[in-house]
């Protein structure tokens, strides 16, 4: 699975740097804004999955006190998840209901 979540990153940082290229070289100005946010976009994206496989590694793990001891906040919780934006699913959690 890591594996996959690493090509989909360098997918995703792909696609960023060529909207990125390509903006830079069109000559249609509402065009080149559109790809200039695309890219902007893609690279906000890809800080928000970083930091969420950042949150990810370290659950369970909490830095701040010595060895030993357990954490508070990065025990985790059995009914939290922390997931990257791209790796949500569009679907309502039961208890909201239907709307």
């Amino acid at each position: 699975m890591g594996a996959m979540v690493a090509a989909g990153t360098v997918a995703q940082a792909a696609s960023a740097v060529g909207d990125a290229i390509e903006a830079s070289q069109e000559q249609d100005p509402a065009m080149q804004a559109a790809l200039a946010m695309s890219a902007q976009v893609g690279a906000a994206q890809l800080a928000t999955d970083a930091a969420a496989i950042a949150a990810g590694l370290v659950m369970g793990k909490d830095p701040c006190v010595p060895p030993g001891t357990p954490g508070m906040i990065t025990q985790g919780s059995p009914n939290v998840l922390i997931v990257s934006c791209t790796a949500q699913r569009s679907h309502r959690h039961p208890s909201l209901g239907s709307r």
